[in-house]
């Protein structure tokens, strides 16, 4: 179970749990992300035949997805934010 106090949220609680990391954790969480993403690579990468070939990532510090998308021959430029919460970013 994820333990969070009044000063770290939820969010930043479960994604400090991640074993992103490096090393072998980090290349194991990669393919779990891309075993997931070629499930619909292609209907996104057909999806964006005939459009500016932009895409844009809400996500969580890893930008998995992003490494994922650039692969696709119709993906022409990608916009990658990381939306967690850091302490350093939070009001006091």
């Amino acid at each position: 179970m994820i333990e969070t106090n009044s000063n770290v949220s939820t969010d930043k609680a479960f994604y400090d749990q991640e074993p992103v990391g490096s090393g072998k954790a980090h290349e194991n969480w990669m393919r779990e992300i891309e075993f997931y993403f070629l499930s619909y690579a292609d209907k996104l990468n057909t999806e964006l035949l005939g459009t500016n070939g932009a895409i844009a990532e809400l996500g969580a510090g890893s930008c998995g997805l992003s490494v994922c998308c650039s692969r696709l021959p119709n993906v022409k430029k990608i916009y990658a934010v990381d939306i967690s919460m850091h302490p350093d970013a939070e009001d006091d």
